[in-house]
């Protein structure tokens, strides 16, 4: 199976609600992908970094693919660390965004996903 790095880049400044804690907040859509972890679906707002194989497609190969992309080899690229905000999607259709603390399931699946640029 394989899995699709994608990283939170040219995030904008404008200004959303996001709940933290239990509070509703305004921060910027920034702020909010890569402080809380939300995910926007908007192709413009992410490009693909690599594709790599993974034995599934569950949370636990996401927290090996980010410790992979932390610690790793990060597949032999010259890229930053995998932060939270950045989306791992796999070929089944599951695909997920880095919080705080973990990973959340994005479901359904953005339909933009395949539209995504390659980073250069």
């Amino acid at each position: 199976m394989q899995a699709t790095i994608i990283y939170a880049a040219s995030l904008p400044t404008t200004t959303t609600k996001v709940s933290i804690g239990g509070k509703e907040s305004k921060c910027s859509v920034a702020c909010a992908i890569k402080t809380v972890g939300e995910f926007y679906d908007d192709p413009g707002l992410y490009e693909v970094v690599a594709v790599v194989d993974t034995p599934a497609d569950t949370e636990a190969d996401c927290e090996a693919l980010f410790e992979r992309f932390n610690v790793g080899d990060r597949a032999g690229l010259r890229i930053r660390s995998f932060s939270v905000g950045d989306v791992v999607a796999f070929e089944s259709g599951r695909t997920f965004v880095c919080r705080g603390c973990g990973f959340k399931e994005v479901a359904p699946a953005p339909s933009f996903l395949a539209s995504v640029p390659r980073a250069a």
